[in-house]
């Protein structure tokens, strides 16, 4: 079928206006509603189907064209004492190497939470890849970072539909899943009584796997790869 001079004209509309909405929804920020809390992190597709809490998109792809833009959908709520956190990523060359916690899980197929949860600049980088090892480290910008102890990571349940056994690249589509429960206690530089009513600042990022590709809810306006990046922060207003 042929494309007339008014369908491209349309086209070019409908395109426009998808980035003015994703531009006005940039600035939006995200509402972290108070749920009952889960037996455990498996339970937490339950629990926020329950309480009605919606998907949100980290659909900004940024420094790398891969053949299969991931499509990544991450909602969150929390109980007070700690934040429930659910990814769904649709993707094709998803793999996974790293089985211990505090590794490079950056280069397996991988989902981050970086917040910071108040106003001295320090913030957190909590990165799962798709078979539960998740690399935690606390502190500010251009600093030496510090890592989690053991005793802190166990703070953050996690389940992850693809199991912990590594794996190489699945080079068909692969939908899977991963789910956080962090405790108060795993932000281990603060000192938080509650989540209730906090605002604070996040990202939300994909990354990883056997092609490069770099998805976020934020934008950010680097010429090379970079997620630590909290000037892009947008802001959480917790209930």
């Amino acid at each position: 079928m042929s494309v007339t001079g008014h369908s491209i004209r349309d086209m070019r509309l409908l395109t426009a206006g998808a980035l003015l909405i994703a531009t006005m929804s940039a600035a939006a920020g995200l509402s972290v509603r108070r749920v009952s809390a889960p037996a455990h992190a498996s339970a937490i597709t339950a629990v926020l189907d329950s309480a009605g809490i919606p998907f949100d998109s980290a659909a900004f792809s940024r420094w790398a064209e891969p053949s299969f833009t991931p499509r990544v959908r991450f909602r969150m709520a929390h109980t007070g004492d700690a934040i429930l956190l659910q990814y769904i990523v649709r993707e094709t060359g998803t793999a996974a190497h790293v089985t211990e916690d505090n590794g490079r899980v950056f280069r397996d197929a991988c989902v981050e939470f970086f917040v910071s949860p108040g106003a001295d600049d320090t913030y957190y980088n909590f990165e799962l890849n798709c078979i539960g090892s998740l690399l935690l480290q606390g502190g500010r910008i251009n600093t030496r970072r510090q890592l989690a102890s053991a005793d802190v990571e166990k703070l953050v349940e996690r389940h992850t539909s693809l199991g912990n056994t590594p794996f190489d690249s699945r080079n068909d589509t692969v939908e899977w899943e991963a789910a956080l429960i962090i405790s108060k206690g795993a932000m281990f530089l603060d000192t938080i009584s509650s989540f209730d009513g906090m605002t604070m600042s996040a990202n939300f990022y994909k990354c990883g796997g056997s092609e490069p590709n770099y998805m976020m809810w934020r934008p950010i306006e680097t010429s090379r790869p970079q997620f630590h990046r909290p000037e892009y922060f947008d802001t959480l207003y917790f209930e």
